[in-house]
């Protein structure tokens, strides 16, 4: 997606962690772990959503704020390990630094089937009105 894209929040939640002082970004190990990012931890504390290359000057939200799905809580950037800007999301089973990632399917447009993203492919925004 384009910098500055906005992004929402996929669930009602809390904010548990947001590192947004990083400003570099490209193919260059210097930037490996220097991204920008927002935790949140789903209402029901059963997962954790991870955003990442967010834009330093777009982050909405700080630790402990309440989100609800659909929010807007940053702008999406290329800050750390990224060649272009996209958004980088994931969602784990918790915040725990070796949680595992928990497969998700996505619905694209007006589309009503799921689909599983692969890694390395592009997915654009949805369309709003």
């Amino acid at each position: 997606c384009e910098r500055g894209t906005p992004v929402r929040s996929v669930c009602d939640g809390r904010v548990i962690d947001v590192r947004s002082t990083n400003t570099c970004g490209g193919i260059d190990v210097d930037n490996l772990y220097k991204w920008n990012s927002i935790t949140i931890r789903s209402s029901n504390k059963s997962l954790c959503f991870d955003y990442v290359h967010l834009s330093p000057d777009g982050i909405t939200v700080e630790v402990d704020d309440l989100v609800v799905e659909g929010q807007i809580i940053a702008k999406s950037g290329d800050v750390g390990f990224t060649p272009e800007p996209h958004l980088h999301f994931q969602c784990l089973e918790s915040s725990a630094a070796d949680a595992c990632s928990i497969p998700l399917k996505f619905r694209f447009g007006a589309e009503l089937t799921a689909v599983s993203v692969e890694a390395g492919k592009y997915y654009p925004p949805p369309k709003t009105a």
